[in-house]
């Protein structure tokens, strides 16, 4: 029991088999290194690299003897297919990029040399540029740059010529003549299209209207502001003017506004109430005149002249300080009047036969200039 155990017999293949003659044939297969010389254990000769057609050398002739035995066995099959493919990878050309490595199994490994830096391109061609073939330059590199960098550069274009231009004659006004550009703006001469074109007849007929139109505006803003301002005096008074307030003043501010003094036959209440009322009416009749006005100044003027009318709809006699809305009223028609003879002049201001407007040295009146 505690023996070895015993060896199990193998069948030894049949005589004449072909199991017997892979067996005899394997017998006679050499290794890789039936080859092989002998190394001589007391040589220190360097061994030779191993190339690709060391490999290649060392493959064939192993190749061709499992070529025999290929088709009878599978093993010699698969070792032919295998060595076939191995010198088929060896006989691929190789493209390294410099620094790179190539591994392959039975063989040294390769590394590609790094690629050498090159110089400069400027520092080539000026090495060139020195030697008989480039010229024979003399000097330093400082100067083959400047001299390279001269015979770059493009040559000056010369300048397009410019068209004559049109300006005004300075000897005459009205005539447009043809100079050239430099005498034009060494001179300094006008250029003719800077020069208003004149007026069609129609153009000069409509431009009249307007003129006209627009003094009417300025001269009514005048006109009325003075009316309000004098029945302003005459309804509160003026202590500067030495004017008394109108006697029926007390009778229809305050409280006493509540009542209605219009149901009053007669007396000294209707008569402020009165005034009261044409102040009020001259701000609507000069907006009813502005409205109908065309000149420039007619629209704006109408927008504008609303801010005063609306002033005037909220005066409230029974807030007990009618003097002072009356008189912010009659300050924001002088400011109106004002700015409308400002627009007037600067709209004409080129024009010598626009008519004068209106005055404000005495307010009531139109005063030409």
């Amino acid at each position: 029991m505690g023996g070895a155990p015993a060896a199990r017999p193998t069948a030894a293949p049949a005589p004449g088999s072909f199991g017997e003659n892979m067996l005899a044939n394997r017998a006679g297969l050499p290794s890789f290194g039936d080859n092989q010389p002998a190394v001589n254990a007391g040589s220190f000769a360097p061994a030779a690299p191993r190339t690709r057609e060391s490999r290649i050398a060392e493959i064939q002739p192993r190749l061709a003897l499992l070529a025999q035995f290929a088709e009878r066995s599978p093993q010699a099959k698969a070792e032919y297919t295998m060595l076939a493919e191995e010198i088929k990878e060896l006989r691929k050309p190789q493209v390294l990029t410099p620094g790179s490595v190539f591994d392959m199994p039975g063989v040294d490994r390769i590394t590609a040399p790094e690629k050498p830096s090159a110089p400069p391109s400027m520092v080539a061609e000026y090495t060139f540029a020195k030697t008989p073939d480039g010229g024979g330059f003399r000097g330093s590199f400082q100067d083959f740059v400047k001299e390279r960098a001269a015979a770059a550069r493009p040559p000056a274009q010369p300048r397009p010529e410019q068209p004559a231009q049109p300006v005004i004659d300075p000897d005459n006004p009205g005539k447009i003549i043809l100079v050239s550009r430099e005498e034009a703006i060494r001179r300094r001469m006008t250029p003719a299209n800077t020069v208003e074109k004149p007026m069609t007849e129609a153009q000069r007929v409509k431009y009249g209207k307007d003129k006209v139109s627009d003094k009417d505006v300025v001269t009514g803003a005048f006109a009325v502001t003075g009316e309000l301002e004098k029945l302003t005096d005459e309804l509160v008074g003026n202590p500067d003017k030495n004017i008394l307030p109108a006697p029926g003043l007390n009778s229809i501010t305050g409280y006493s506004a509540l009542t209605n003094p219009i149901a009053l036959p007669k007396g000294d209440a209707r008569k402020a109430l009165q005034k009261l009322d044409t102040f009020k009416g001259k701000i609507m009749a000069l907006g009813r005149q502005l409205a109908s006005q065309e000149g420039k100044l007619g629209n704006m003027a109408v927008q504008e002249w609303k801010f005063v009318s609306d002033a005037v709809l909220k005066i409230d006699p029974a807030a007990g300080n009618l003097d002072e809305q009356m008189r912010d009223v009659v300050r924001q028609a002088k400011e109106y009047a004002l700015r409308q003879k400002t627009k007037y002049d600067e709209t004409y201001a080129d024009d010598s036969t626009a008519p004068p407007a209106a005055s404000p040295g005495k307010w009531g009146k139109a005063v030409a200039e």
